[in-house]
């Protein structure tokens, strides 16, 4: 039995959903916001291949092509990682 001082009891003393799902609104306002924040990250993430993608095809360039390379890669995960969390963020706020 639960006890009633802790529990989320309505007047009749039925349990209380600890969340409500966000209204269709809301969803629509989250979803456009991860639209623009993909767009705008977009550009981010393609230097961050382009670069990488310099070093392959013209190793001759760079003194140390592996610092390089892993300056390019580091752009390009760290971008597709922010993108990730932002979405899951979005995805998973009730309020």
């Amino acid at each position: 039995m639960l006890n009633k001082q802790n529990a989320n009891l309505d007047s009749e003393g039925n349990l209380l959903p600890l969340f409500e799902y966000p209204t269709i609104e809301i969803m629509l306002a989250r979803f456009i916001c991860a639209i623009v924040l993909h767009m705008k990250l977009q550009n981010e993430l393609l230097t961050g291949l382009a670069n990488m993608k310099l070093v392959l095809n013209h190793k001759y360039r760079f003194e140390n092509p592996g610092i390089a390379f892993a300056a390019g890669f580091l752009q390009a995960f760290s971008i597709f990682m922010l993108e990730t969390i932002n979405f899951l963020v979005i995805l998973q706020s009730y309020d």
